[in-house]
This record gives C-alpha cells, structure tokens and sequence, in this order.
C-alpha cells in the first residue's frame, strides 16, 4: 500500500480532505496472532500521507504503530476503569491542530465486547483556510445475541446525542467514521447480506440500527461499488463532495499472512476554493 496522493482531475480549484480509516487488529495474543509487534511496525509507515488517520483495534503495540508516523496530534480514549482489560483502541491523528475535542465510552457492552472499553473520541480540525470539520472515529458493538444487539442500539443512540451535544443537527462539516459493526445490505429484500451477520435476522436488526444513527444523527451514508455492506464505514453531514476508496491489502510478508483482517479506507472530502 502506498501513500495516498491528490487526485490530478481534482484540479487547483478544489482543496481535498482524506482521512484513512483501519482497523488493525492488533489485540494480544491470543486474540489475534503471534506476531503483532511485527505487524504493527510494517503498518506504522503505512499510516502517513493523509490529513486524518482513524485507528480501531489499536489495543497493544502503540508505541510501535505510531513510531514512524509524522502527524503531530493525536488523542486517544483510555481505559475506561482500571478493572478493564483493555482500552477502547480508538486513536486519532491529525496534520491538522484540533480547536476542540471530547471522548465518551459507551455506557452498554455485551459479550466478549465487556473487556474493551469501546466508545466515541471527538476532534474539531482547524484547517489552514480557517474551516472546521468535525471528525468522530470509534469502534462499536460486535456480536449477533440479544444482548449484544441491545447494547449496539444503546450505542447508537449514544453516539447520535454525542454528535448532536457537540455539532448540532446541521451547519458544520461532520465525518464519522470507525468499525462500526453495523451498515446497509446491498439488496432491499436482505439477499446476500453482509458475510459479517450470523442470520437474515440479524441482518436485519443490524440495519435497522444502523439506519437509525443515521436518522438521529442527521448523518448520510458513503459506499464505495463493491463494499456496500462493510462494516467499516464513513458517514458524513454538510459535505457535497466525498467518495471513498479501499486501498489494497497489504501482505505482512511473501506468505499469505496480512498485515491486519481488515481493508483499510480513505475517505476524500472536496471543498471548492
């Protein structure tokens, strides 16, 4: 994967905003593999190149993953009790200052999800033309029992009065972005619905929390052709011009290993001059 560059057919007249989202899955053995160090440090180059960098499953190897970085703001959302096991592996950088942030953990979590402390982080970005953008990452519910379902839509609604608290219903620029666990079918009857639902049923439910967010929070939907139904995700307000791109998935080495079980995604926002 390499650096992600300004689009030529863009034009001087149009300045671009691109924020890349990945989930990286760096959880501690066990969790995911033996060499997560390893994996963290060929990811770390990799991050540069954009305005805005959003990390989920950043849980171990930090200081590895952000050693060859070259953003010089960054937030992320601790732990949110020292009888946690894990923080909520949400960390956000920026080229940009930030002129206001805030973070929330969710107060609902179901299942294997109770050892993280998943939640919301907030960044207003101060951009060289004197405009803002409001940026929210973070990481939600996973699972398809009954209590995990719960526990997402009580994250939803959360998460919409957090948008709502710090950038209203409308007039400022919003992206949000994160694994969301959640998102659209490509089909309206629910055919060939995501590889990451259990059953028609939690499709369904899925959907139908996902389009709630997005009622509540005043928030519309970015897809890209062919990942309709990721659970990764972008959804923004007040922004005309935005498309998203799944970059290649890079291989940790000449083997079949990756260097995360996610694709990463770059959000591109164009604003007019």
């Amino acid at each position: 994967m390499t650096e992600v560059a300004d689009e030529a057919e863009e034009g001087p007249q149009m300045r671009l905003f691109k924020v890349l989202l990945w989930n990286v899955w760096l959880l501690p053995p066990p969790l995911s593999d033996r060499i997560v160090k390893a994996r963290a440090r060929k990811i770390s180059p990799l991050l540069n190149g954009c305005d805005m960098v959003i990390l989920n499953e950043a849980f171990t190897c930090k200081s590895t993953l952000l050693s060859q970085t070259n953003y010089p703001h960054r937030i992320l959302l601790k732990r949110k009790s020292i009888l946690d096991i894990l923080d909520s592996g949400v960390i956000i950088l920026s080229k940009h200052p930030f002129t206001k942030t805030d973070m929330e953990h969710y107060d609902s979590r179901g299942g294997w999800d109770r050892l993280a402390s998943k939640g919301v982080i907030f960044c207003r970005v101060a951009l060289p033309t004197g405009e803002e953008i409001d940026v929210y990452g973070t990481h939600m519910q996973a699972g398809s029992l009954d209590a995990e379902q719960q526990s997402r839509d009580d994250q939803g609604h959360q998460l919409a009065e957090f948008i709502l608290r710090h950038s209203g219903e409308r007039g400022r620029r919003v992206v949000l972005a994160g694994d969301m666990n959640m998102g659209p079918t490509r089909n309206p009857d629910f055919q060939g619905y995501s590889v990451h639902y259990s059953s028609l049923l939690d499709a369904k439910r899925r959907v139908a929390t996902f389009e709630k967010l997005k009622m509540e929070a005043n928030l519309r939907d970015v897809t890209s052709r062919g990942w309709e139904q990721d659970i990764n995700r972008f959804l923004v307000r007040g922004i005309d011009n935005v498309k998203v791109e799944y970059l290649e998935k890079p291989k940790f080495d000449d083997g079949q290993r990756n260097l995360s079980d996610s694709e990463s995604l770059v959000c591109t926002l164009s604003f007019p001059s």
